[in-house]
Order: structure tokens, then C-alpha cells, then sequence
């Protein structure tokens, strides 16, 4: 089945989020229960483009059900009008409307996987990670509700304090902490102890959250460095969730951070097969291919996915790929409108200034690059970053020297630094393999 966000039919935004996000919350309580497969949001996203007909978006899918409505708030009360749609036949399989208390979203949400499993005949299931009180509840969704991961950050924070023993919080703070860690704008150290903790305590809770294990996986491949238990809290996260993408995407990073080319595109290709429709899938791969110093192939695989804004906004692996999939102008000209829609993105400033010494003006890519620095004494700058940009200006001493201090700063983008095609210029060099040596061996 596929569950699509509830729409929104009154004029208060707001409802919006709150509508995704508790369609979210039902895809991780139906994706528990045994025999029913739920369409990863992905997929889902991209198979609604351009089909107002549920049918047609569950047939692009894959699936035998739909499950949409639409919320309504006002003032304290909310309605939520629901249905579950049959995609072969056209029919309801089972609807209800909720005119009820806001407070009482919880027991809303429950009562609508119940009838899903019982309408479906499915083998009742008890419902996994329920809250304690609905405000914990509220709370934690306003942290998955959140578009940034310090507004999650205080979303489930809020939740935790309110309901200590509530573990999708403790996961949801986890998962937030990680996308403070891969944002490269704080020290590692901090937001990567923090998703640490937050996961564990969760881990305590429910042994069996797959969202806990994959932030703390994801810790222990890009902070900590430690291949063998970070392969097996992704490998326990994908046997748990076998809908969800992300275990196999990490994983493929994983087996990238150990020179397993072969093992890092066939974890790539796996996450093209859990989430068939979603484009990031296809630049997972691409990335991959460039890592491989494939870029025919990382050029091919990319030939059907168009490169824009909101793609740039969302995918971290996208700057190096707009160099192998446009001219020069062309990617220049992405790269430029990014940075401006985002002055704060060092990732798409690395590349730029990267373009610029390729393309022997390296005044203006050291001036992008102490632009880069400036901000040093306040916030943290990834030093990978600017190894980047130096060995692109030949200026080995300093990309060494960033490089010693990425890996003393445990710098996330450290994991690729085997393969990376941007430092090849380095890798002859003997202080290269003093870097790799600190690298663990398997």
C-alpha cells in the first residue's frame, strides 16, 4: 500500500506539515506490521507528480491500496476525513471521518492503523513506539515536521522531556543530531556524541528500531570511523526495514570507506531497488561511478535526471556530479545560482572554486577559498573541503595539511578519501599513505 500526506482543503498552512508528518508516522507504524509492504515516501513523492487519480499513483507504484484524506483544523479540534482505496477495483475498502480534539492525534492515528490491518485482514499487531501523551506526541511531530535539523532537534528534544520513555523520539533526536553531523556546520564531535546517545536510548527502549540503529550506524561510519560495528547496525537496520533505502545507501558508503568498489555500487544499485522512483537513488549511483573514476557511466546513469535547484538543495553528493553531467559554462552556472540561493553551503563553494583552478583562474579560487576560511574563528569549516580546493590549486603542503586535520576532527567526509577523484593529484605522494595508515584496516 501507499499512504499519501492528508491534504490540507482550509487556508491555514501550517496544517500542511501536519498532514505529511502524520502520514509519515502511519508508513513507520504499517511498515512493522508482517506482510504488508508500504511504499517507501521517496517513490511516492515522485509517482503523485502530474496524477491527481490515487489509482494511477497506485498502479506507478505497485501497490494494491491507497490510503489518502483530508485534515482540517480549527481552533482545538481537528477533522480528518480518510479512506483506504482499492486500486484494482476503484472502490473503498474502508473510510472514516475523525471530528475530535487536536490532543487527540495519538489515539487518531492508532485507531486508523487498526482498521488498516483488520479491513486488510492482516494479523493484529500491537502498535509500535505509541507515546505515553499526546503532547509528547505533538511534539514529535513537530520535530518531523521540521525542515531544518536544529528545528527537529528542538521538536524532539521537547518530546523526550515530556515522555522520557517514548523510543521514536529518542530515534527522531538521534536522526536530527545526524543531520546536524553531516551539515558541516558544527564541530563533529558534539552533534555525533549527542545522535549517539539519543540512539542508544532508544536502543534501550526497543531493541528493534531500525531508525535508532541506522543513526548510530551512521555515527559509527562517518565519526567514529569503525567499519565493523557500522556494518552491522546497517545491516541490522535493513533486516528490520527492508522497505526503507537508507541502510543500503549507507552501506554502500561504507564499503566505499573500505575500497570495495564492486560491494559499493551493488549497495548502490540496492537502493535504486528499494525506492525505485526516487531520483536521489540514481544520484547515489552516479556518485558512485565518479568515486570509481567511472564517469561515462556516472554521465550515463545521470542522463535522466534532471539537475535543479531543489535536488542541489537536498543532495550533498550533487556538486561533483554537476561537473560530469554539463559542459564547463553549464556547470558553473548551476554551481553560481546554488551558492547564491545558499551562501552557506561550503560543499557547492568547494566545487567552485575547484572548477575555477581547473580552469587555471586561480584568483578567483583562492578568493572563493579564503572566503571559505574566513569564517573559521566562529564556526566550524570542514577541512576536507578545503584540501579539496588546494590540491585542485597544486598546493600540496596546505591539502595535506587540512587533510591531518580532518581526520584529527573526524571531518564525516573523511570516508571517501580512498577513492576520491578530486585528490588523485595527492595520492603518489608519500604522505598520502601516512593518511590512509590512520584509517582502520578492515
Amino acid at each position: 500500500m501507499v499512504v499519501r500526506p492528508f491534504q490540507n482543503p482550509g487556508p491555514d498552512t501550517a496544517v500542511d506539515a501536519l498532514g505529511a508528518v502524520l502520514a509519515a508516522d502511519l508508513v513507520d507504524v504499517l511498515g512493522r506490521v508482517p506482510g504488508l509492504r508500504v511504499a517507501d515516501p521517496g517513490s511516492a513523492r515522485v509517482a503523485a507528480r502530474g496524477a491527481a487519480d490515487p489509482r494511477t499513483i497506485g498502479r506507478r507504484l505497485g501497490v494494491g491500496s491507497v490510503l489518502e484524506g483530508n485534515l482540517r483544523v480549527t481552533g482545538d479540534r481537528l477533522r480528518l476525513t480518510t479512506r483506504l482505496l482499492s486500486v484494482d477495483r476503484g472502490f473503498d475498502l474502508w473510510s472514516e471521518t475523525f471530528d475530535q480534539p487536536v490532543a487527540d492525534l495519538l489515539a487518531v492515528r492508532d485507531s486508523i492503523a487498526r482498521s488498516i490491518v483488520a479491513t486488510l485482514r492482516l494479523s493484529p499487531q500491537p502498535l509500535a513506539g505509541a507515546a505515553t501523551s499526546d503532547s509528547a506526541y505533538r511534539a514529535y511531530l513537530l520535530g518531523r515536521a521540521a525542515r531544518d535539523p536544529e528545528r527537529a532537534v528542538a521538536g524532539f528534544s521537547e518530546a523526550v522531556r515530556l515522555d522520557s520513555t517514548f523510543a521514536p523520539a529518542w530515534a527522531g533526536l538521534a536522526e536530527a543530531y545526524v543531520g546536524e553531523l553531516l551539515a558541516d556546520t558544527r564541530t563533529p564531535r558534539d552533534p555525533a556524541e549527542a545522535a549517539r546517545a539519543a540512539a542508544e536510548r532508544a536502543l534501550a527502549l526497543d531493541g528493534r528500531s531500525a531508525q535508532a540503529l541506522l543513526a548510530r550506524g551512521i555515527v559509527r561510519l562517518t565519526y567514529d570511523r569503525a567499519w565493523a560495528p557500522a556494518g552491522d547496525d546497517l545491516r541490522r537496520a535493513a533486516a528490520l526495514d527492508p522497505d526503507d533505502p537508507a541502510p543500503a545507501h549507507w552501506r554502500s558508503h561504507l564499503f566505499l570507506a573500505q575500497h570495495l568498489v564492486d560491494s559499493s555500487l551493488a549497495a548502490s544499485a540496492e537502493t535504486i531497488s528499494r525506492s525505485p522512483l526516487d531520483p536521489g537513488g540514481l544520484l547515489h549511483l552516479a556518485w558512485h561511478y565518479a568515486m570509481a573514476g567511472a564517469d561515462t557511466l556516472a554521465a550515463s546513469t545521470l542522463a535522466g535526471v534532471p539537475i535543479d535547484s531543489a535536488l542541489l538543495a537536498n543532495d550533498r553528493h550533487l556538486p561533483l556530479l554537476v561537473e560530469i553531467a554539463a559542459d564547463s559554462a553549464s556547470a558553473f552556472t548551476t554551481l553560481s545560482e546554488e551558492l547564491a540561493a545558499s551562501p552557506g553551503r561550503l560543499d557547492v563553494l568547494a566545487e567552485l572554486a575547484r572548477l575555477h583552478a581547473l580552469a587555471e583562474r586561480p584568483d578567483t579560487a583562492r578568493a572563493l577559498l579564503a572566503s571559505m576560511q574566513a569564517p573559521r574563528d566562529s564556526v566550524w569549516v570542514s577541512p576536507y573541503a578545503l584540501a579539496l580546493v588546494h590540491a585542485a590549486l597544486g598546493e600540496r603542503r596546505a591539502a595535506f595539511a587540512e587533510l591531518e586535520r580532518a581526520l584529527d576532527q573526524h571531518d564525516p567526509a573523511v570516508i571517501a578519501l580512498l577513492l576520491d577523484p578530486r585528490l588523485a593529484g595527492l595520492r603518489r605522494d608519500r604522505r598520502f599513505a601516512g593518511l590512509v595508515r590512520r584509517l582502520p584496516a578492515e
